[in-house]
């Protein structure tokens, strides 16, 4: 039984390192694809800040895992959230035991930070609490996005509106595919042949924390599963 926690919280680990985002099967550290690094040629092209920062907060807090639903929701379910959290987890805690786990409190502490929240069933999916309270992984992996930003509306209550392309990173080195002719054709908008979804997360935005922006996640549904061109990004305008 321990071996394979063992073996569930290593393949978790992998996950959370080499997949930024949650959406895409895992790849070589060298085939990971860089939100930030944008061609050099700066009087041809340039991407806007704004769709650069919500790709990167999306790619970091592994927001790929909110859409698990089929129909629009508000809210998330604990495998949802549970996904999410542990994946932070993780990251933020040095010499994580994959046996052990974390403390609930810690744990529930995230689910705080990033849905208002905490779980009501420790025990799904995603994760498992162990006799002694402790909450770990069930192990499982998931494909690395892109999220380009196609719309940003302020809502009620200090909530925003994101509206985004969702592109499946492709594996450069294998699939032959030229890592700035992508970062370009994708924040560019030519999205053609890249099989984009249109998706709403909606948040709020939260102090930062450690020099982070942070956001607190409500709702994340698929709008359409394979929009047509023209495709547009977001300018800020």
């Amino acid at each position: 039984m321990k071996n394979k926690k063992r073996a569930a919280g290593i393949f978790v680990c992998a996950l959370l390192l080499l997949c930024l985002g949650g959406c895409g099967p895992l790849q070589k550290e060298e085939e990971q694809p860089q939100a930030l690094e944008i061609v050099q040629d700066k009087e041809e092209w340039e991407a806007n800040e704004t769709v650069l920062k919500y790709n990167q907060i999306f790619q970091r807090d592994n927001v790929a895992f909110l859409f698990q639903h089929e129909e629009p929701q508000e809210g998330f379910s604990d495998e949802e959230m549970g996904a999410v959290a542990i994946c932070k987890v993780i990251a933020q805690t040095p010499n994580y035991d994959f046996d052990q786990g974390v403390p609930q409190q810690q744990f529930d502490a995230v689910t705080m930070e990033l849905f208002g929240k905490t779980l009501k069933n420790y025990n799904n999916t995603k994760v498992l609490q162990l006799e002694n309270g402790n909450i770990l992984s069930t192990g499982w992996g998931g494909i690395g996005c892109t999220y380009v930003l196609k719309e940003l509306t302020p809502l009620e209550e200090g909530r925003t509106r994101a509206v985004c392309y969702r592109v499946l990173t492709p594996y450069f080195e294998e699939e032959g595919v030229d890592r700035e002719a992508y970062q370009k054709n994708i924040y560019s908008g030519s999205l053609e042949g890249y099989n984009p979804a249109l998706v709403e997360i909606i948040f709020t935005e939260a102090a930062p924390a450690n020099g982070e922006a942070q956001l607190i996640y409500h709702a994340a549904n698929v709008l359409e599963n394979s929009p047509q061109p023209p495709y547009s990004v977001y300018s800020g305008e």
